[in-house]
């Protein structure tokens, strides 16, 4: 069991990128700003708690180039999941307040373009701004206030979106 606490987490300037070895996904990250305060990370049960995450000026791309062997896979006709509110992660996530400013996401299949208009195989994602407060995610539970939500994309643009949630 690991169990990691942090009263502040300060991180500038970090690129990292990932290839996936079992399905050939690549995610690049060109981490902007971080600061996390009061969080804690566990593996029994594996967790992720704070008290406020702040994320600015960075961006995620992500290249997935799996196809599926639908030949060979196996079918359990007796147990379909439609959605599961951790998305299949396992993590439990309780953040008190996420913020977010000036950050950009993309997700392309099988190669990258941009994309004149909506394409859901090339979606990109400018200058997000997000506040999220009292997130709890779990197998059973999907749950947060969405304070606000902006954003481009190819297409159309978000500006101050709110809602709550709550899924069991």
């Amino acid at each position: 069991t690991v169990r990691l606490q942090f009263k502040n987490i300060h991180l500038e300037d970090i690129s990292l990128e990932f290839t996936s070895k079992v399905n050939g996904t690549t995610v690049a990250v060109d981490l902007g700003k971080f600061i996390g305060n009061d969080a804690e990370f566990s593996t029994l049960p594996n967790k992720i708690i704070a008290d406020k995450l702040f994320l600015e000026q960075t961006t995620v791309n992500v290249l997935s180039t799996y196809h599926g062997d639908t030949a060979t896979r196996s079918v359990n006709p007796t147990k379909t999941v439609v959605l599961s509110p951790d998305f299949g992660t396992g993590m439990v996530f309780d953040i008190h307040n996420l913020e977010m400013k000036g950050n950009n996401f993309a997700f392309h299949t099988n190669e990258v373009q941009q994309a004149p208009k909506f394409n859901t195989n090339h979606l990109s994602i400018k200058n997000i701004h997000l506040n999220l407060s009292d997130i709890l995610i779990r197998n059973d539970t999907l749950a947060g206030t969405l304070k606000l939500l902006s954003g481009n994309l190819p297409g159309f643009e978000v500006d101050q979106f709110r809602a709550a949630i709550r899924m069991n």
